[in-house]
């Protein structure tokens, strides 16, 4: 007797955004900024690191620059979006900080030179952010 199946199996989801997220929980504290736009990102086993330009989405790793498992040369691979999340959460981290010196500006007693120093850091936080 043979058995068929009535539910297609479900379809792969891509894992380079999934291995992209085990590479920043393991690694995420060795991503190194070394430009505006460039990155040092580590390796999965932490025994070499790749070269990220994050704006131009491109890496130096054989996964972005050799066409592997029906993939295009130039697609992103784990490490540009592993750089991606990084950026996303150090972004997070800064609103937080400037929401909490807002909020200590606004209902802290301090002296005259306490609250400039306050403000310049909130300034510069607000630069960092773009806003």
């Amino acid at each position: 007797m043979t058995v068929t199946r009535s539910v297609p199996k479900a379809p792969r989801p891509d894992t380079r955004e999934i291995r992209a997220l085990a590479l920043y929980r393991t690694r995420g504290a060795e991503i190194v900024r070394t430009g505006p736009h460039t990155y040092e990102v580590p390796s999965c086993s932490g025994s070499r690191s790749y070269a990220v330009d994050y704006e131009a989405e491109s890496c130096d790793c054989p996964d972005f620059t050799m066409p592997r498992r029906g993939r295009e040369v130039g697609e992103p691979c784990k490490h540009v979006y592993a750089v991606g999340i990084h950026r996303a959460k150090r972004r997070g981290a800064t609103a937080r900080r400037l929401a909490a010196l807002e909020e200590m500006y606004r209902h802290e007693l301090m002296d005259e030179a306490e609250r400039c120093e306050l403000m310049d850091e909130i300034r510069g936080l607000r630069r960092r952010l773009g806003l």
